[in-house]
């Protein structure tokens, strides 16, 4: 169950709920996806996988208005926030 096809398709269904509206639901699988990716790759380095999900998951917490939350999951990993707006 946390081979990383499982663990996309956890992250994917919650962008399904995410994209119904059912935020609540969305971010309790976000969630328990990512633990269970970080707990996956164990003491190697984040997989890409992890990462992936990661990323998907602060950009939910972004839309969400919890900023905060979604820097502290991109920093459990060091993963960059994202470039919002024109380059300059």
């Amino acid at each position: 169950p946390d081979a990383p096809p499982a663990l996309t398709a956890a992250a994917r269904h919650a962008a399904l709920l995410d994209s119904l509206g059912r935020a609540a639901e969305a971010d309790a699988i976000y969630a328990a996806a990512l633990e269970r990716s970080i707990a996956a790759d164990g003491t190697k380095p984040a997989s890409l996988t992890t990462r992936a999900i990661a990323a998907t998951y602060g950009r939910f917490l972004d839309r969400q208005g919890r900023s905060a939350d979604a820097a502290n999951v991109r920093g459990r990993l060091a993963l960059k926030a994202p470039v919002v707006g024109p380059p300059k």
